[in-house]
């Protein structure tokens, strides 16, 4: 979940500086890249991008299909951020003293940039792990893992790594004993509600900030 928030968060930063800064045939495409992904669904195309690529990719598979859209939030929010920081006095006087576009971004615009990336960051930790829960309800697992019924209402483990996601996909055939459901999705909550108050947190320091 870490490794797929931070390409994330890479991959929108760069997007929504590039397309927020620039006005170019190029800065065109990314906004209407950013438009287009707004409208998937992000379980959809991981859903996809897993199944075509199958266990032998490993985790690359799951890194590479919660990717393929999961930036768009970050690029657009960066975007609209860069857009409005690009319009300041400081930034058409430091482009008259003879800034290049890329001075001008990393000792300008980023150091706005920089304390949202760390609000973004938490959030999108939270969004990827509620994505993979999904998934391992679903049945696809990190790791590829296997389950083998041995009995009524008993299955054994043979390979893989246990997540939340597949515990709570198992768990939910014991209706009769349900504490083990609510016990891991009792904590997947806590989890994803942790983030996202670090996420608030982080939020509120960069409004003071500005």
């Amino acid at each position: 979940v870490v490794i797929v928030a931070a390409v994330r968060l890479v991959l929108g930063t760069l997007i929504g500086l590039y397309s927020g800064y620039f006005s170019n045939w190029f800065s065109r495409i990314l906004d209407w890249a950013i438009s287009g992904a707004l409208t998937i669904p992000v379980m959809m195309v991981a859903l996809g991008a897993i199944a075509m690529m199958g266990t032998a990719w490993g985790i690359w598979s799951f890194i590479i299909g919660l990717s393929i859209t999961g930036w768009v939030e970050t690029a657009r929010m960066v975007r609209d951020t860069t857009i409005s920081v690009r319009g300041q006095d400081f930034i058409e006087a430091s482009r008259a003293l003879g800034a290049s576009s890329r001075e001008t971004i990393t000792r300008h615009i980023f150091k706005h940039i920089l304390p949202m990336v760390w609000m973004l960051f938490a959030f999108e930790i939270s969004s990827a792990m509620i994505v993979t829960a999904g998934l391992g309800f679903l049945g696809y697992y990190i790791g590829g893992d296997v389950w083998v019924d041995v009995d009524d209402f008993v299955a054994r483990r043979i390979s893989g790594t246990s997540e939340l996601g597949q515990l709570l996909a198992t768990s939910w055939e014991r209706l009769n004993e349900p504490q083990a459901m609510v016990l891991v999705g009792s904590i997947g909550c806590l989890i994803v509600f942790g983030f996202n108050l670090l996420g608030e947190g982080f939020r509120k320091q960069f409004n003071k900030r500005m």
